[in-house]
């Protein structure tokens, strides 16, 4: 039951975190500890959770921000933007995600995670 709900999260993430955004200029950082948490849920809470499950939750945050920013702009018809954010930010995140559930599994937390949050800017920082 708790994988559902850990997907659960990762779909209403966005949602939430878009709030907090506007008010810290913290985003990789608050993206990827909030996918990071979930991951520790996931390994926690199910031992034979494979590194497909971490890429599933990276993946359904990174639809569910695709949705959300996809709100602003596909009303006034840029929709290149969302397919350019389909196709190389949602497998962005469930790349990281895979990222953090192999440091978890591996006892190495902390390189799981830097590995995530190096990604992420080196990504930003590119596109």
């Amino acid at each position: 039951m708790d994988v559902w709900l850990i997907y659960l999260w990762s779909l209403i993430g966005p949602f939430g975190l878009v709030l907090i955004l506007r008010l810290l200029p913290l985003g990789i950082l608050l993206e990827e500890v909030f996918k990071g948490m979930l991951v520790i849920w996931l390994v926690k809470s199910d031992r034979r959770a494979t590194v497909l499950a971490a890429l599933g939750i990276g993946l359904a945050y990174g639809f569910s921000e695709l949705v959300l920013y996809g709100l602003n702009y596909w009303p006034t018809g840029a929709f290149v933007a969302g397919l350019g954010r389909l196709l190389l930010t949602v497998p962005m995140h469930g790349l990281t995600t895979m990222l953090w559930w192999l440091g978890a599994k591996n006892g190495k937390f902390w390189l799981g995670a830097a590995a995530a949050l190096a990604l992420h800017l080196a990504f930003n920082l590119v596109v």
